[in-house]
């Protein structure tokens, strides 16, 4: 799906979908806390619990989790083309405003015309 512009609904698609974003940014492992009567949901999407101890707040039991995948083969990371990385959010696959105006030239501002910030 479209990390820009598509959140998928259901719960399977939903955690693909934020698997493949933390891909996209680089992650390989993402560490959370889960509900302990949502564990089992947790563990077949590949999340193993920790061995931290369980804490409880509003009313609810948490455990920490984590899970570690592949990384994406073109995560969005340090060395990463320039313009890829001023790209919007979850769009680094789409050109962005920024590379529509490096078909101009650039411009020479002169002095005069620049403005000086008082300190």
């Amino acid at each position: 799906c479209d990390l820009s512009t598509e959140v998928p609904e259901s719960p399977r698609l939903a955690v693909d979908f934020g698997f493949d974003f933390c891909r996209r940014k680089g992650y390989t492992k993402v560490y959370g806390h889960a509900q302990k009567r949502l564990l089992r949901f947790w563990r077949r999407h590949g999340f193993n619990q920790t061995n931290h101890p369980p804490f409880h707040f509003s009313d609810a039991e948490y455990v920490a989790v984590v899970v570690e995948f592949d990384p994406h083969p073109e995560a969005i990371r340090y060395g990463a083309d320039d313009v890829v990385l001023l790209r919007p959010e979850g769009a680094w696959h789409v050109p962005g405003v920024l590379e529509h105006s490096m078909a101009r030239p650039a411009k020479v501002v002169p002095r005069e015309r620049v403005q000086r910030l008082s300190a």
